[in-house]
């Protein structure tokens, strides 16, 4: 039996958790019981965090430190947090200083593999709240991460908010 709880911090979107969740499981074997126990936090509450960092928005702190709390009673080993705008440390370092979590820094760990195969330039294509808060680059100091022209970004940030409202842009597969 696996003794380790993974925490998943999650909902935003609530999609993007289901999926997240179905790729974790998907890198393990076993019968069930030998799976890590996954407790999830799926609430798609939390405020958009591109719009709290790029026009002032609802801060999205209070339902992250909400949920952090869960995860935090379940005792959980390890948090993943499937959203890379929340890694901007505008969020995520005012998140860590209410709920101390053992959170999988997600960016950096993109950046690692990206290091680890030598790519010295990485195009990130995420939403205008991480690109403008340099989530990446935050993480780095050997890779040069560069993003989308605004028209390009605004074409990015369509795709990402249609697949969040459940729909399939056409012409995408």
């Amino acid at each position: 039996m696996n003794k380790v709880t993974v925490g998943i911090l999650g909902g935003m979107g609530p999609r993007a958790t289901l999926e997240f969740q179905s790729k974790l499981l998907a890198q393990f074997s076993g019968p069930d019981q030998s799976l890590p126990r996954i407790i999830c936090s799926n609430n798609g509450s939390i405020p958009d965090r591109s719009d709290f960092l790029v026009n002032n928005g609802p801060d999205p702190l209070d339902v992250l430190i909400e949920e952090a709390r869960m995860l935090t009673r379940s005792k959980v080993d390890i948090v993943c947090m499937p959203c890379n705008t929340a890694h901007s440390p505008k969020i995520l370092s005012r998140l860590m200083a209410q709920v101390p979590l053992p959170i999988i820094d997600m960016p950096a760990a993109c950046i690692s593999e990206a290091e680890q195969k030598n790519f010295s330039t990485v195009l990130i294509l995420g939403t205008t709240g991480s690109n403008r808060c340099k989530v990446f680059d935050t993480r780095t100091t050997k890779t040069n991460c560069i993003y989308p022209k605004t028209d390009d970004q605004v074409f990015i940030d369509t795709l990402i908010k249609t697949f969040k409202s459940g729909l399939q842009p056409s012409g995408v597969n």
